[in-house]
């Protein structure tokens, strides 16, 4: 007997259990927010001659300038920063170290400003943007005879980094 009045308790209190449970309603939502994709930006630079040079550039006496226009392009996504190396060879640059009568390099910005080549440019394009520069190459009207038929070569390279959170162009 004690067996059963333990069964009927037990199956009282799980009926009480069930319908003091089932008063019970929660309200429930749910909000889902898929597909965030994420992608790295790029940078691309580009240089390309928009004018041909000046003059004939294999004929050049003592006091010619040649010039050209170049078109710096940035292609990419993000905003660059760049600067120019420039290498040059050959006689005409260099028939006598240290001479300053050798034939000379000069890079101008839209503006008229000279940028000397080298590590420290830091010139800024924004993504699509593109700025002209004058490139000249002059031989001083003092240039010796050292430099009859020197020939030589200028080569340009345009080195771009991003400029988001690079020290080097902090605001």
């Amino acid at each position: 007997m004690r067996k059963r009045m333990f069964i009927s308790l037990t199956l009282i209190f799980l009926v009480a259990a069930l319908i003091g449970g089932a008063t019970f309603a929660v309200f429930t939502d749910e909000s889902t927010n898929a597909d965030n994709t994420f992608a790295a930006g790029t940078i691309d630079i580009n240089s390309a001659f928009t004018t041909a040079w000046s003059g004939d550039c294999e004929l050049m006496a003592p006091g010619d300038v040649r010039e050209a226009k170049i078109t710096v392009t940035n292609s990419g996504s993000l905003e660059l920063g760049y600067d120019i190396a420039a290498t040059l060879s050959g006689k005409l640059f260099t028939a006598q170290p240290n001479d300053p009568n050798c034939a000379v390099l000069e890079i101008f910005d839209a503006g008229g400003n000279e940028i000397v080549p080298g590590p420290d440019n830091n010139r800024v394009l924004a993504s699509g943007a593109s700025e002209v520069l004058t490139v000249k190459v002059r031989l001083p009207l003092d240039a010796g005879n050292a430099y009859q038929g020197a020939q030589g070569s200028v080569t340009l390279t345009f080195n771009a980094v991003q400029t988001a959170n690079n020290p080097d162009y902090a605001n």
